[in-house]
């Protein structure tokens, strides 16, 4: 398998989306002992621990390696000239330049076991204790860090506008001795381990980047090892890159109660008996309309001069989208067949609950600014409930009418939506947006999606 991976525009590598966890994604092999498989072959480029010059006409050993210069060969023997000797200086990787790290010239030291931020000097004798102080100190060297039992780093990297940087964590604390299969680890307490924008020129090897777990909402529900954006020429080798768990989407929110309907008062009584000989009939009342939904009392029952029974009470509105509909318009009061009064209006059938909300059309999407799960829908609102029935008529003396009926009382109004939960955040190892990452013997991996 090829060991070398670069993306370009977007993508993002070992992606958990809600309850879907995926496995590592491995970006290279490391089966083989082969240095193209580890990515530790070396440099054809000078400044070598040990080059020996040779003249045209003999044979002479160089000058020995020294801290960045370049010392003349030895005499000749047989008029050749003497050959250059090694420049010493840090050319290549790391890993193939001892150069790069033997002394203090081309790195900051970085040791949690044994820095100081504030009296160290970035040295191997007085390293500093965190990354960010190596980074901020670096002035264009690279930044070594050292793996040691204190356990992993607890620097959130960012790097914003940064035209060249590296970071090699190979190293041991106590002596500095490096090696390829060492890796000093990177676990800062947030949902971005490294954040890469606008940025050119990074080299970050022998690393283990491991963001924790999302806590927030929007697009800090997500979890990302590394987040790139807008840049180029950033290179990742013998690197573990890990994000943690997405968060759980924000519940939905219940609906609000609907107000109650309006009091009874003395305003929908019915009229009183009269003996007039010039009524016809007593008018029943009808209640007012509430705050609401239309929700109104059923009208009393007209009182009449007859002696057959007073009219009945008249039922409540509405009379659709009700618990109860069959009896909806049976809650009227009966009318009185005899001399006692008008029978009581019943109460009014409960409104129906709303529709509950539709779930996520889709899983979501992702933007530069990284990815943010689609949101649950609103509900619908409760239904009025019905209002009370009319009260019934009293039956007329033949002479004299009946009391009409009262009016029934308001119906309480229905409940406001309920709001739709959020979407849950996605769990993502490398988010390369815009941008030129390359990869080489790396491994970049997800936890689970936010439900």
């Amino acid at each position: 398998m090829e060991n070398n991976m670069r993306t370009s525009a977007y993508s993002a590598l070992a992606l958990g989306l809600f309850t879907l966890s995926l496995a590592h994604l491995s970006a290279c092999s490391n089966s083989s002992d082969d240095c193209n498989a580890t990515a530790t072959c070396g440099s054809t480029a000078s400044g070598s621990t040990s080059n020996a010059g040779k003249g045209a006409g003999g044979s002479t050993e160089g000058g020995t390696d020294g801290a960045g210069t370049s010392n003349a060969g030895g005499s000749s023997s047989g008029g050749g000239g003497g050959g250059a000797g090694g420049s010493g200086e840090c050319e290549g990787d790391v890993a193939d330049d001892a150069a790069c790290w033997t002394n203090n010239a081309y790195g900051v030291f970085v040791s949690k076991e044994h820095g100081d931020d504030a009296t160290g000097t970035g040295t191997k004798e007085a390293p500093y204790k965190s990354i960010n102080k190596g980074l901020t100190s670096a002035a264009g060297k690279k930044v070594f860090v050292c793996l040691g039992p204190s356990g992993d780093y607890t620097d959130a990297l960012k790097f914003d506008e940064v035209d060249g940087a590296s970071i090699y964590g190979g190293f041991e604390c106590e002596n500095w001795e490096y090696s390829t299969t060492r890796k000093a680890g990177i676990k800062p307490a947030k949902n971005i381990a490294l954040r890469i924008n606008k940025s050119k020129n990074l080299t970050f090897e022998n690393l283990r980047i491991m963001a924790s777990d999302a806590t927030g909402t929007g697009y800090d529900a997500s979890s990302y090892g590394a987040f790139v954006t807008d840049s180029q020429s950033v290179v990742f080798r013998r690197v573990e890159i890990t994000a943690g768990n997405g968060a759980k989407g924000a519940d939905g929110e219940p609906g609000v109660k609907g107000a109650n309907g309006a009091e009874k008062g003395t305003a929908p009584a019915g009229d009183a008996g009269i003996c007039d000989v010039t009524q016809t009939v007593v008018g029943g009342k009808w209640g007012p309309v509430t705050n609401c939904e239309s929700s109104q009392g059923g009208n009393g029952g007209d009182g009449a001069k007859t002696l057959l029974a007073g009219s009945n009470g008249k039922a409540g509105v509405p009379i659709d989208h009700l618990t109860s509909p069959s009896t909806a318009l049976e809650n009227g009061g009966i009318g009185a067949s005899d001399a006692s009064t008008g029978g009581t209006g019943k109460e009014g059938g409960p409104g129906e609950a709303g529709a509950l909300g539709l779930p996520a059309a889709t899983l979501g999407d992702f933007q530069s600014s990284g990815y943010v799960g689609s949101g649950g829908n609103e509900g619908t609102p409760g239904f009025a409930g019905q209002g009370g029935g009319g009260g019934g008529a009293s039956r007329g003396t033949g002479s004299c009418y009946g009391a009409s009926g009262g009016a029934g009382g308001m119906g309480g109004c229905g409940g406001a939506a309920g709001k739709g939960g959020a979407g849950g955040g996605a769990s993502v190892g490398l988010m390369s947006w815009n941008s030129g990452v390359e990869l080489l013997s790396c491994n970049v991996s997800s936890a689970s999606g936010g439900t």
